[in-house]
């Protein structure tokens, strides 16, 4: 009497390991790739043309001004960073019948940056005011308030202390987006370059979804001075 062959079974076991093995590989990639895919979509939003741009027009308000120096004018001491940057914040402000300017309060008198109030930078007020010569102050407050720059953040050329210190910050200033922004710019290595800083923009965006929140793109540019 011949025996029957029991491959039936064998097949099924056959089957059964090879889907395993597709599955495994493919959530391998999922887990390898799918962050990657993350971390690209968000690095869109960091040093894109328009936001260079911006950068790049700050950059000349602080090196064509005849009595500011980036090196001089500006202590890296902001608590914030651990003494490793000075943030310099945009304000809305409204003026007065008799000329004066009052700040307000952001989350009281204004939430987001529209216009209906007038914008004022930290750093752009400690530049010149001179109506005989350039005024870059005025014209630097213009320009944020257009561009929309939430903040403009000053460090050193050489960046290895500063992202350090913006990984380990629980100041609530350091917004999570700027923490990863931070922590995609590369680390120099080199030594600090004599008579440069690094200036950082963070700039607000309507968002395009139905909820109408807001967004921040970046952009980082060397400044002499």
């Amino acid at each position: 009497m011949k025996k029957k062959n029991k491959k039936n079974g064998f097949a099924m076991v056959e089957i059964l390991i090879a889907a395993v093995t597709v599955i495994g590989v493919f959530s391998l990639l999922y887990n390898s790739v799918y962050p990657l895919i993350g971390a690209y979509s968000a690095s869109d939003k960091y040093d894109d043309l328009d936001s260079k741009y911006v950068a790049f027009y700050i950059k000349e308000m602080l090196e064509t001004d005849g009595r500011f120096s980036i090196i001089n004018n500006v202590s890296l001491n902001s608590s914030a960073c651990s003494n490793t940057c000075h943030i310099y914040n945009t304000y809305p402000y409204k003026t007065n019948p008799d000329g004066t300017e009052v700040p307000l309060t952001w989350g009281v008198d204004v939430k987001t940056i529209t216009d209906h109030h007038l914008y004022k930078n930290e750093l752009c007020n400690m530049l010149r005011e001179d109506s005989n010569q350039k005024n870059n102050q005025f014209f630097c407050n213009k320009y944020i308030t257009g561009a929309r720059v939430n903040r403009i953040i000053v460090t050193d050329y050489k960046l290895a202390n500063f992202k350090n210190a913006i990984k380990n910050s629980n100041d609530s200033s350091i917004t999570r987006s700027l923490k990863n922004y931070v922590n995609y710019m590369p680390t120099h290595i080199h030594a600090n370059k004599p008579g440069y800083r690094r200036v950082i923009v963070e700039i607000e965006h309507d968002s395009y979804n139905s909820v109408g929140e807001i967004y921040y793109t970046y952009a980082e540019i060397e400044v002499k001075g």
